[in-house]
């Protein structure tokens, strides 16, 4: 007859699970395997990144450490639009979409500029050796994040930090106005080019 004995693991916390660990591995309990599951367990269970300043800095420069040599290779679409598929959850709904709309318009032109005509997330045509974030501020949720030619613009939402917003300093201007300026151009010229209606 085999006896079989059932053990209900209760929920424990990061701090007590490493705690048990360390108990196991020292030989106060000798059960090696268990000390696996409890730093697993552990290991798979850690914490959102925090809303502060070196979160802050490690998402943005990890985006550019990514994003910075792709801008850097011949491609047929502009490398933004990529970015927008493989990092969607970078950026805020309202953002990405902004960005959408205007790749899909701009893809639908017949040879016309009829969005932006820059690389939105370096704030130039031209890409630098490497981008180093710096000037970086945090207050409410929300941060700010300087690089070269641009200031990042992000909140803190749903455990993450996600891309609101792109500032130009130097041009005075941001993204989201861009991007709201050449939709409204691509409108007036919709309603410009359309057949006057008839008169009876």
């Amino acid at each position: 007859m085999h006896l079989r004995t059932i053990f209900t693991v209760p929920t424990l916390d990061c701090a007590t699970m490493h705690r048990m660990s360390m108990m196991l591995r020292a030989g106060r309990v000798g059960l090696w395997c268990v000390a696996f599951v409890v730093s697993s367990g552990c290991a798979t269970a850690q914490a959102p990144a925090r809303a502060d300043q070196d979160s802050c800095r490690r998402f943005v420069q990890a985006f550019y450490d990514w994003y910075g040599p792709l801008t850097r290779k011949e491609t047929s679409a502009p490398t933004w639009e990529r970015a927008l598929r493989e990092k969607r959850d970078d950026f805020t709904p309202e953002l990405w979409q902004a960005l959408e709309n205007d790749a899909r318009a701009q893809a639908q032109a017949q040879g016309d500029i009829v969005g932006i005509d820059f690389d939105p997330f370096l704030g130039s045509q031209d890409p630098a050796a490497h981008y180093r974030v710096r000037q970086v501020t945090v207050q409410g949720g929300k941060c700010s994040a300087g690089i070269t030619n641009a200031v990042v613009e992000l909140i803190y939402s749903s455990g993450r930090w996600r891309f609101t917003d792109f500032r130009y300093p130097e041009l005075k201007t941001d993204l989201t106005a861009v991007l709201a300026q050449t939709a409204d151009d691509r409108r007036k010229d919709h309603h410009s080019a359309a057949p006057p209606s008839k008169k009876w």
